[in-house]
């Protein structure tokens, strides 16, 4: 099995509570075989919140803070979108580049957009 595929079963898994997150890291620095060891990441996490058209919350946050970033979606946003932040987290972690979140709020004018470059 590709390691594409083999990561995609952990995160699965992870999804489907059947192991923790804890779990998945471990299963995931075995995949690579420790080879991010001595690696920096230098990808960052950028959340952006727009109020009625206008840039209210533009933050960059380096990925090694993931789970703090992640901490700063709103509540509402998380149960809308029906978000696993855990898998997210586990994602990103996994080296993910791209969109994890995009919800619109037209009732409140707000627009939330999270994603890794």
């Amino acid at each position: 099995m590709a390691k594409h595929e083999e990561r995609l079963q952990i995160l699965e898994m992870l999804k489907a509570d059947k192991i923790s997150t804890d779990e998945a890291a471990k299963l995931l620095e075995a995949l690579d075989g420790g080879e991010r060891h001595g690696r920096t990441d230098t990808r960052n996490i950028h959340i952006r919140v727009f109020e009625n058209g206008k840039d209210k919350v533009n933050v960059n946050i380096p990925v090694s803070l993931a789970r703090l970033a992640l901490n700063l979606v709103p509540n509402d946003v998380v149960i809308e979108q029906n978000l696993n932040l855990r898998s997210l987290i586990t994602s990103i972690e996994a080296g993910f580049r791209g969109k994890l979140v995009e919800a619109d709020i037209p009732e409140e004018g707000r627009k939330i957009e999270v994603f890794v470059d």
